[in-house]
């Protein structure tokens, strides 16, 4: 049967009327929850109190007013810090991070007496979503790499801190920051941010300003980038191998593979790039890094009579992983082979590094002499200026 138009107009009209809509005003949905706080009708705190009959000479405010101010007042914090990471100009953005830093920094101090398990919440969290913010607010480049400047190094030392609780807050929280970044902004050929980014967990390592546990989360870290994010890496593949040199495992741990795997993963990955820019940029540090795995090398740690052993990773696969020295040198034979068919290449990319390496030992001498020009010397009665005159 054909239906008429009034019909479908009748059927229209009660759709935009709500005919169907069987949820009572009470149950009205605002942003997730089931009702509306009546909060939301009051421009400011002024009007609950005005409402209330309350005026200045009140110290105490009754039960029913408080139960409006407080959620009016932590939903305009929420607002404060929300508009904060996307409104706010650039000198106002960097002031207010470095101010964000400066507070946690002495919560930091705070917590270092084990005050940690008692707090439910951490500046360090709320610095974690400013950058966040940034990011997804889509503002430029210059402003993402002046933010990261400054949340960086204070994450990097949250994450060395002394309560598990903080340390690892701290590292999901880079872990976090990084993984949008790498979403939501693809780094520009010969630009060198994406190093900046991963430049923590090189430190954290390097420095040995971590334990065994964030050492873990660190390489685990690494190897979910690299499994899913190989090709936005980009420049981060030089302190990726900077922190992979720097990971020492001691003769008390399990012989288990994770690490040993992650690793591989990370020289496979890197090897398969198809960017000759950015293996020219990486892979001295590539090579470094698996030379240093191969050597076998033992480090004694301790003083007096405590001693824990410390031995390279190339010492600990020799007797649970025998194929990963093979593993290791096959890499090192894949870069030759690499660098032997960009070599043949009519523009090779300059790599990276390259201006360290030293061609002799032997002092170079250099004539004072400039062949073909004539030196006029001043006559010794010339009297000359001792100070400018201006």
């Amino acid at each position: 049967p054909r239906i008429e138009k009034t019909t479908m107009s009748k059927t229209r009209s009660s759709l935009d009327k709500g005919a169907f809509e069987t949820r009572t005003p009470s149950e009205e949905v605002w942003l997730g929850f089931i009702a509306k706080p009546e909060t939301s009708q009051y421009e400011n705190v002024s009007k609950i109190l005005e409402e209330g009959n309350m005026d200045a000479t009140n110290s105490i405010l009754p039960q029913e007013i408080l139960s409006k101010c407080i959620p009016f007042l932590t939903q305009s914090i929420e607002n404060l810090f929300s508009n904060a990471s996307s409104k706010l100009n650039l000198m106002s953005l960097l002031g207010y991070l470095r101010e964000l830093c400066f507070q946690s920094h002495k919560e930091l101090i705070v917590l270092k007496g084990g005050n940690a398990t008692k707090q439910e919440t951490f500046l360090v969290s709320q610095l974690s979503e400013a950058i966040l913010r940034c990011i997804r607010a889509g503002r430029p480049m210059l402003h993402l790499m002046l933010s990261w400047s400054i949340a960086g190094q204070h994450l990097m030392e949250a994450s060395s801190h002394s309560d598990p609780t903080v340390s690892k807050l701290a590292i999901q929280a880079i872990h976090d920051i990084i993984a949008s970044l790498l979403h939501y902004n693809s780094e520009m050929p010969y630009f060198h941010f994406n190093e900046t980014l991963f430049k923590p967990y090189e430190t954290l390592i390097l420095l040995d300003l971590c334990d065994t546990d964030i050492q873990d989360k660190i390489v685990a870290s690494i190897h979910q980038f690299v499994e899913g994010s190989t090709s936005e890496i980009r420049s981060g593949w030089r302190p990726l191998f900077g922190a992979l040199r720097s990971i020492k495992m001691t003769k008390l741990e399990s012989t288990e593979s994770s690490h040993i795997r992650a690793i591989l993963d990370v020289f496979e990955a890197f090897l398969s790039t198809d960017s000759p820019v950015v293996f020219t940029h990486a892979a001295l540090d590539c090579i470094m890094c698996l030379l240093k795995h191969i050597k076998s090398t033992k480090d004694l740690k301790g003083s007096g009579q405590d001693f824990e052993e410390v031995v390279e990773i190339s010492n600990l696969v020799c007797r649970s992983s025998p194929g990963f020295i093979d593993a290791a040198l096959g890499y090192i034979v894949r870069c030759h082979s690499i660098i032997s068919k960009l070599y043949l290449l009519q523009a090779c990319p300059l790599f990276r590094g390259a201006e360290k390496i030293q061609t002799g030992s032997q002092p170079i001498f250099v004539s004072c002499v400039v062949p073909g020009k004539e030196v006029i010397n001043f006559d010794p009665t010339t009297v000359t200026l001792t100070e400018f005159p201006y």
